[in-house]
């Protein structure tokens, strides 16, 4: 299982314990983390659960027709990990140079699917910033 590493780690402590995953739920979990932007500390960081997942959703998000052939790059993408293990929000950090491409990996890290920082045995909310590469998919 690969691990991501935090980068950058900033956010609140959440006091949000581990609660079944409902569209309530979330959105209570995306509130609690979204509330102050101190630094959170951690004893473990976020693991991204399904690397080959993210690949795909990377590639898919690649935005066909709406750039020149070929076209890639390199974008730093900042996004929040919530107690739930969910993206809960996003900015683009230092861009590709190209807007497309920026979206796409805005897109893609939506999806993306992690087991939560923790502090101790308590979840908590982390903000991470990531550098992808977005390319035309192979083949």
């Amino acid at each position: 299982m690969e691990r991501l590493f935090l980068a950058l780690a900033c956010c609140a402590l959440a006091a949000c314990s581990r609660m079944a995953d409902s569209a309530e739920t979330a959105r209570t979990v995306t509130a609690a983390c979204q509330g102050d932007s101190t630094v959170a500390e951690y004893s473990s960081p976020p693991v991204l659960l399904d690397a080959e997942a993210a690949r795909a959703s990377l590639a898919a998000a690649y935005p066909r027709g709406e750039v020149a052939d070929g076209t890639a790059g390199s974008a730093s993408i900042s996004f929040m990990v919530d107690t739930l293990g969910m993206v809960a929000a996003t900015s683009v950090a230092g861009t590709s140079g190209v807007t497309a491409l920026d979206t796409a990996a805005l897109r893609a890290v939506t999806t993306f699917r992690f087991a939560p920082a923790f502090l101790g045995r308590s979840p908590v909310c982390v903000w991470m910033t990531l550098p992808f590469r977005i390319a035309p998919p192979a083949g």
